[in-house]
């Protein structure tokens, strides 16, 4: 299983312009979220505090990938995963302006068919996949080959 935390994401253009220091900061902002990832709101706001937002409006996009974009975009704030977006952090396209709060989500996990594997492409496909996920230097490394 591969891991995913949760922290606040916003680009660097709208922190620019309205800064988030800390968790009370994010009143007046529009709140991004996806209905793929439902609770992510709740969850981040039971861990930083400000409780008494959790009834701000948000602006739901049917997944997740275009709720990023809307984020990226500077139309709002948004919860998003790590490592998933360390990509996007490191190239500028979004920043955690609160770094600190993380809050824990279940992982991915791979669900195979018992007999759908006979050459062990799909086990060693997963286990590459695991080992990857397991780099805290995030170098990316081609899978082995299998041999059937």
């Amino acid at each position: 299983m591969l891991e995913d935390i949760d922290t606040l994401i916003m680009s660097p253009t709208l922190f620019a312009e309205r800064p988030i220091l800390k968790p009370a900061d994010i009143e007046g902002h529009t709140l991004v979220a996806a209905e793929t990832r439902g609770g992510d709101w709740t969850e981040w706001l039971k861990a930083a505090g400000p409780q008494h937002l959790a009834g701000l409006p948000r602006q739901i996009f049917d997944h997740f990938h275009v709720a990023r974009q809307a984020v990226e975009d500077g139309l709002g704030i948004g919860i998003g995963p790590l490592p998933m977006l360390e990509i996007d952090v490191a190239n500028g396209r979004l920043m955690t302006p609160l770094p600190d709060i993380r809050v824990p989500r279940t992982g991915y996990v791979a669900v195979t068919p018992r007999h759908a594997d006979a050459g062990n492409l799909v086990a060693g496909f997963v286990d590459w996949l695991v080992a990857e996920g397991s780099d805290p230097a995030g170098t990316i490394t081609a899978p082995a080959k299998a041999h059937a």
